[in-house]
């Protein structure tokens, strides 16, 4: 049984002793986990000492459900397993990423390239969807760095391609951080780490299409299941629907696609041509 608990523990390397009973059936209290931890840890690995953080939990809570939606761009070509398997296969750099503040939902796509087009692309997909399952995107507020990719450039009250789309195409509001101060982004920033250690760390990926089922199925599993241990261990599917009394889990199961190949959408967004009805605008899928 220690040696079934301290392999979960290699391959995912900060997960808690109440997740792998809950998620992996080990017939252990947490308290016995974390003492199996202690027994296997490195005695010449001192541990971290980290600084002491004002716990802002409460203050989420009180936020709405998709109130405020921070986005930032995951470069994964430093992410050993999945640069070894990119260099062979063309996979693509970067990961766009949107996560609710208030749930910990989380919505991804891929790119070649980081630029304002692609991030207009993946606010525009994000947000047509959102309107569609009935979120009034008009309360939205989208978060972002001062990436040249989200601001053009650095100037406060400067406004981009993609601040126009927010602001004058969906309503929504665009909320720059202050510069140099990436843990205003903590939410997205967690789950970046998060992500590599669960998924890209592990996963064997082949091509982009593979890797869009595979990061599609760790958002349905990152949405629909997987318990967050900052939010009492409540998925972010449950979380939503006790605000809103029941949820369709359609809402919170976007496809990831290639922004790259569906400049299509953005235009869609600005001629206001967005289909009216339930269901997903559902891409070309690249040919390989």
């Amino acid at each position: 049984m220690e040696d079934k608990v301290m392999e979960l523990r290699t391959q995912l390397k900060k997960i808690s002793g109440k997740r792998l009973r809950m998620e992996f059936g080990i017939p252990l209290q947490p308290s016995t986990i974390y003492r199996i931890y202690s027994d296997h840890k490195d005695p010449k690995k001192p541990w971290k000492k980290h600084k002491k953080k004002q716990d802002l939990r409460e203050i989420k809570k009180k936020l709405k459900v998709f109130e405020k939606i921070q986005v930032d761009i995951k470069d994964l070509s430093d992410i050993p397993n999945y640069h070894e398997q990119s260099f062979h296969t063309r996979l693509p750099r970067y990961q766009f990423t949107a996560r609710d503040v208030k749930s910990g939902a989380m919505f991804i796509s891929y790119a070649k390239t980081k630029d304002l087009a692609n991030a207009s692309i993946f606010c525009a997909y994000l947000l047509a969807h959102l309107r569609r399952m009935g979120i009034n995107v008009k309360e939205i507020g989208i978060q972002t760095d001062n990436d040249g990719a989200f601001v053009g450039n650095w100037r406060p009250g400067s406004h981009s391609t993609f601040t126009n789309l927010i602001e004058h195409i969906y309503k929504a509001m665009h909320l720059r951080i202050p510069p140099a101060a990436p843990t205003y982004n903590s939410d997205v920033e967690t789950v970046h780490a998060r992500i590599e250690e669960e998924f890209y760390d592990i996963e064997d990926i082949y091509s982009s299409y593979d890797l869009l089922c595979k990061g599609f199925s760790y958002v349905v599993y990152f949405n629909l299941i997987r318990p967050n241990s900052s939010k009492d261990y409540k998925s972010p599917l449950k979380i939503i629907a006790e605000e809103f009394g029941s949820v369709d889990p359609e809402l919170l199961t976007l496809p990831p696609i290639i922004l790259d190949d569906n400049f299509d959408i953005y235009l869609n967004a600005l001629n206001g041509a967005e289909s009216p009805g339930r269901g997903h605008h559902v891409p070309r899928l690249p040919i390989f």
